[in-house]
């Protein structure tokens, strides 16, 4: 294993406003690693999965959408983490530092290997950037990972190549 750490912060937890202290807080009892941050798109696309279901968008119209929608919280997330925002996957792990990626470019590179619909959302892109970095990938989430929703449709089959370790960074208080 590398040190490189995926770490997936869900979207919905945008609406903590301690996010950054308790990221911070819950690294400080992990092994040293270069940490690359990709962001879901949280309420800003539930949104867009709701105007889907009305309008009937198509698939591959709102993932399109769902993944531009993904640059903005990964800005947000980049601003609240004070951390790098890097668009460029050629840059990620090589002794640049922490990084929240800017995954649009890269996904649409692999247009061909993923499926284009709502059941391959954030969860799996980050199991496949945890997969080709050779990394880790730890889930922040604000469910258990019990929970039948906890993870997209295709994630079981995008991590099995991945150590992943889920969290529900939601019920962390210290």
């Amino acid at each position: 294993m590398s040190n490189l750490r995926v770490i997936k912060v869900g979207g919905s937890l945008l609406n903590l406003s301690d996010l950054s202290r308790r990221i911070q807080v819950w690294l400080q009892s992990k092994r040293e690693a270069t940490n690359v941050f990709l962001i879901g798109g949280g309420e800003i696309c539930n949104e867009l999965r709701r105007l889907d279901a009305r309008f009937q968008l198509g698939p591959e119209f709102s993932h399109d959408c769902a993944i531009e929608l993904m640059k903005v919280t990964a800005a947000i997330l980049s601003r609240v983490l004070d951390t790098k925002l890097e668009p460029d996957f050629a840059n990620l792990g090589t002794g640049r530092g922490d990084a929240v990626f800017e995954c649009s470019g890269w996904l649409r590179s692999k247009e061909d290997q993923v499926p284009q619909t709502w059941d391959f959302t954030s969860d799996s892109i980050s199991a496949l950037l945890a997969h080709e970095l050779n990394a880790e990938l730890c889930l922040l989430k604000s469910v258990d990972r019990d929970d039948e929703d906890a993870t997209d449709r295709c994630f079981a089959e995008f991590s099995q190549s991945v150590e992943v370790e889920f969290v529900n960074l939601r019920q962390q208080t210290s």
